[in-house]
């Protein structure tokens, strides 16, 4: 499956699925950006997509979808109609860009505040405040009074007292926990993704009765891979002999090992106890 000049794959080809989730093998087009990260925010962001999981070195895209809303061939040819967005060259998402103008309209605000004249004390408060009092409206229609409903109340009895200084200050604050947790919240999504992919510099491969040592791209449908003990499964497949107690914490979050024999399924990112 080719994907078209413009868009963000090159290749794209379904290597293995399931119900609810396929694994694709891709290589990105040219100006196209090759991080996880990046990737991940404009998959994620299509119909039906529930979670995704990029493994640049492997060139292994791993997507669970809700098939109520769609399914692999919709998926694909949503993959490869998928544009490389000019504004993706920026480190931070479109979300993260918000919290820093509030915080910086606020901490503007806040600095001038003292210097303005009287006249224009009120109109700068309200102006570093119409974020935070637009979000607060909507959560009142929608949820009733919330924190975010009364964060706003207190500032506006601060405009409405002529108290601008405390006004600008809470409303500082206000954008500056929201810009850190927004920014903890992303640090620790981009910690998890990596902890979750399988961290194998080379699998074993039993090809024409030997044993291999290949790295986990040149990994083919078809071939025998041999999981032992205390090793990371590289990739989807299903067990043609023996049994084993498989760790699935990573992927299921199950805590207790399940029992895997012959015939069944096992994941990738999945631990052989």
């Amino acid at each position: 499956m080719n994907a078209a000049a413009t868009g963000w794959f090159l290749r794209l080809q379904v290597c293995h699925s399931l119900s609810g989730r396929v694994r694709f093998r891709y290589a990105c087009a040219p100006d196209a950006p090759r991080d996880a990260a990046s990737m991940e925010r404009m998959v994620i962001a299509l119909h039906g997509v529930e979670r995704v999981r990029v493994n640049p070195r492997a060139a292994s895209l791993l997507v669970w979808f809700d098939p109520a809303l769609t399914d692999v061939s919709r998926l694909s040819a949503a993959l490869r109609a998928m544009p490389v967005p000019p504004s993706l060259s920026a480190p931070e998402s479109a979300q993260a860009q918000a919290h820093g103008a509030s915080l910086a309209l606020t901490g503007a605000a806040l600095l001038v505040s003292r210097s303005l004249r009287a006249g224009l004390q009120a109109p700068t408060s309200f102006g570093a405040a119409l974020p935070l009092l637009g979000e607060a409206l909507d959560d009142f229609i929608e949820h009733g009074i919330t924190s975010h409903v009364l964060e706003a109340v207190a500032v506006g009895i601060s405009i409405g007292r002529k108290d601008y200084f405390a006004a600008n200050t809470t409303s500082f604050l206000l954008a500056l926990g929201e810009y850190l947790e927004a920014r903890i919240a992303r640090r620790s999504d981009n910690m998890l993704c990596r902890l979750l992919m399988p961290t194998n510099e080379a699998v074993w491969v039993e090809r024409r009765g030997r044993e291999e040592r290949l790295p986990p791209e040149q990994v083919r449908t078809g071939d025998t891979v041999i999981a032992a003990t205390g090793t990371v499964i590289a990739v989807d497949g299903t067990v043609l002999g023996g049994e084993a107690l498989v760790n699935e914490a990573t992927m299921t979050g199950e805590s207790v090992p399940v029992m895997r024999r012959r015939g069944d399924v096992v994941l990738s990112g999945t631990t052989v106890e």
